[in-house]
């Protein structure tokens, strides 16, 4: 089995990360670049969104697990701010709804990574 070579740009930024999606509004993009992982974030919803390209930072981890698993961590806190900074604005029609749902999948599959379903056979 071969290992994945990801490319970058004169910016740093990957241009071909592993990108997973989880739920209907999250994607993160990792990448791999001298032995230690690289995460890039984002989150669109109705009226709110963010992202943050997969480029090689101070922020690396040794592990893509590690990498998947703070990305994970900082998008719920990121959210869960972003629904507290504007819910009382009457300038930002956000759907609360959909935010929640997708801290909830966020949580679900954190779970899901940390936690090994033992089977009997």
């Amino acid at each position: 089995m071969s290992k994945k070579l990801y490319r970058f740009n004169e910016h740093n930024v990957c241009l071909n990360p592993d990108s997973i999606y989880i739920g209907k509004y999250i994607r993160i993009d990792l990448a791999e670049y001298d032995g230690t992982w690289f995460a890039g974030l984002h989150y669109q919803f109705p009226h709110v969104f963010f992202g943050s390209p997969c480029a090689k930072s101070k922020e690396n981890y040794p592990t893509k697990n590690e990498a998947l698993k703070n990305a994970i961590k900082k998008l719920i806190s990121m959210i869960d701010k972003s629904i507290l900074y504007h819910r009382d604005s009457e300038f930002h029609r956000i759907d609360v709804k959909s935010m929640r749902t997708a801290i909830k999948e966020l949580k679900q599959y954190l779970f899901d990574m940390t936690h090994v379903q033992l089977s009997l056979f």
